[in-house]
């Protein structure tokens, strides 16, 4: 069987577009509440479900080139971004961190944190 590759794979975000390197996600997360009370045995934790999730959130690595080279700009946006490439996603998101990473002789690399604000699972 063959696999897919990401090659080929763009980003786009706040009008800045970059390739993308690799990427993943984590999926909204249920909330929980502690519930744990005096009367409970040491150590034991009780912990039940508010009804509520996380957002999800995606982290994306990148090659910066002349157009986007430093993530701090971009830090507390909240804007669209598209993944297009084998895989094709587009989703309203905040970019919560970002980091690059320079070595002479070599290309700029970064990481872009995302949290996902319009999916919150079914």
């Amino acid at each position: 069987m063959a696999g897919s590759t990401a090659q080929g794979t763009t980003a786009s975000f706040n009008g800045i577009s970059f390739t993308v390197t690799g990427f993943s996600f984590s999926p909204p997360a249920e909330q929980l509440a502690d519930m744990t009370s005096v009367g409970d045995l040491v150590g034991a934790n009780v912990m039940v479900p508010t009804g509520e999730k996380t957002p999800g959130t995606m982290t994306i690595d990148f090659i910066a080139d002349n157009t986007f080279s430093n993530p701090q700009d971009i830090i507390g946006t909240r804007a669209s971004l598209a993944i297009a490439g084998p895989y094709g996603i587009t989703r309203n998101v905040v970019c919560t961190d970002g980091s690059i990473e320079a070595a002479i002789g070599d290309i700029i690399k970064g990481t872009l944190e995302f949290t996902i604000t319009d999916y919150y699972g079914t």
